[in-house]
């Protein structure tokens, strides 16, 4: 398998994750060392970060519905690291009721090829906001 179809498929780890709400499968492409700078989040990193984060997904899982979508830019492979750029759709629902809530961001992650596969290093988002340049008529 190439590096970038290998990407994909930790992506879809991800994805799927977070869309069946299986924390063991999200959970299995990250790495040890990740370090999460998410916006709207705390920031963490390491063994104490993901199980924060594992922690965290649960609770909002048992409450929420999630669609999560993901739209990759692009995977650039540069020997045993990668850069993976886009964004990302968190489209949920209260379970017990409530207005629906959508939030599109723009991430970039990192990737470092580990002997057990590509594993996810760093986690970067920022929320996405429209282009508010005139347009010309």
């Amino acid at each position: 398998m190439d590096d970038t179809l290998a990407i994909n498929v930790a992506r879809t780890a991800i994805r799927d994750g977070y869309n069946t709400g299986d924390l063991n499968l999200l959970c299995s492409v990250l790495d040890d060392g990740l370090v999460n700078f998410s916006d709207r989040s705390q920031s963490w990193w390491g063994k104490d970060g993901i199980a924060k984060l594992r922690g965290h997904l649960a609770q909002f899982l048992e409450e929420n519905q999630l669609k999560y979508t993901v739209i990759i830019i692009e995977i650039r492979v540069m020997g045993d690291v990668a850069l993976e750029y886009g964004w990302q759709v968190f489209d949920y629902s209260p379970k017990k009721g409530g207005a629906a809530q959508l939030i599109r961001e723009r991430y970039m992650d990192l990737w470092q090829r580990r002997p057990q596969g590509w594993r996810l290093i760093s986690h970067i988002t920022n929320l996405d906001v429209p282009d508010t340049l005139a347009r010309e008529t």
